[in-house]
């Protein structure tokens, strides 16, 4: 059900469409600074292990910017959007750094990471041209989010000028670096970060570089597997459609309940709502407590039946069931047919 509240032409905040390469490097930095991560991510819908084990995962800004806010809350002054993003390698950046060091040339990655800009999980809109002599990267916030913004724009230029280190080495310097926000307190770090002039206060967030660095070739680069390598990373980083937040939370939490009751109380405790607020967002995406937990029993179900060892008193056991005679009759009232596992199993 789309917000009355947001024009239809405004990015959605709740949208899960992003990557979580940024949630991983704050909780990263977390770790070095003494902060559980499980904490920080406490009710959010993801948990640590999820960014490790779930190549599928997609966050909203809504929990990428709720995550940076209890970061910086446990921290303080302590650390800026510079320090995290310093700490980034095209391989932080998933699937989309993997591409980048496929392409020949500095030029070519920028662009493969600026298509892939959203898998990369990029929080802000990257738009790139050639202004004379120099290539400029502009940032544009796709939310407006003051409090966030000079943490977003930080990290992700910082992890902009750490990846291309990565991929030529510490030589690179940017020409300039311009600023749409008053300097910060830590603003003498910029200087150390990027090694050019930074401008506070000026029209727009912009990094340029002299356009010869693009012509620079990647040492790591293979002409023979590169292009191949390429289109299987291309076809992986087709974007999905978009999900809301909640959805995913709550499909993540129930997967890991299947084997136990759940409650609506449970999934309402897991994600730091009330039964009652629980139940309407379940119901402003189509979908009953009691319906998105049999869709994601027969789903696990099916694909437990599908292996050649499956008995189906175990797999009602790993859907939840402790008698395999309600299974069964479950299963009938969701697909029409009785379970049955391959031939080749052996009895129930």
């Amino acid at each position: 059900m789309p917000d009355p509240a947001r024009p239809a032409d405004r990015p959605d905040p709740g949208a899960a469409v992003f990557s979580p390469s940024l949630a991983r490097a704050v909780l990263r930095c977390a770790q070095r600074h003494g902060v559980d991560g499980q904490r920080l991510c406490r009710g959010l819908g993801f948990e640590p292990s999820d960014l490790q084990q779930r190549p599928d995962l997609r966050l909203s800004y809504r929990q990428t910017g709720a995550l940076i806010r209890r970061f910086q809350r446990a921290v303080g002054h302590r650390v800026s959007g510079l320090s995290v993003g310093l700490q980034q390698t095209p391989l932080s950046w998933g699937l989309a750094g993997v591409g980048m060091l496929t392409c020949r040339t500095v030029g070519e990655a920028a662009q493969y990471g600026l298509q892939h800009q959203l898998a990369a999980g990029a929080a802000l809109d990257h738009v790139s041209h050639r202004e004379g002599a120099h290539f400029v990267i502009e940032q544009r916030p796709r939310f407006d989010d003051p409090d966030l913004t000079v943490f977003l724009v930080e990290e992700s230029f910082a992890s902009i000028v750490a990846v291309v280190r990565s991929l030529i080495g510490p030589q690179f310097r940017p020409a300039a670096l311009t600023l749409a926000y008053p300097a910060p307190a830590h603003a003498a770090e910029y200087a150390a970060a990027f090694q050019c002039p930074v401008r506070f206060d000026a029209p727009a967030h912009r990094l340029s570089c002299d356009l010869d660095w693009l012509e620079h070739t990647l040492p790591v680069h293979d002409p023979l597997a590169g292009a191949l390598l390429r289109g299987q990373l291309d076809r992986l980083l087709v974007p999905a459609p978009p999900q809301s937040d909640f959805l995913v939370a709550a499909t993540t939490f129930l997967r890991t309940q299947l084997q136990q009751p759940v409650t609506l109380g449970d999934l309402a405790q897991a994600l730091n709502l009330s039964c009652r607020t629980a139940t309407r967002r379940l119901a402003e995406q189509g979908v009953s407590f009691q319906g998105l937990l049999d869709q994601l029993r027969r789903e696990q179900a099916d694909a437990l039946l599908a292996r050649r060892a499956a008995r189906v008193a175990d797999v009602a056991a790993a859907v939840g069931f402790s008698d395999p005679s309600n299974f069964r009759r479950a299963y009938q009232r969701w697909t029409g047919r009785p379970p049955r596992a391959p031939l080749s199993a052996g009895a129930d």
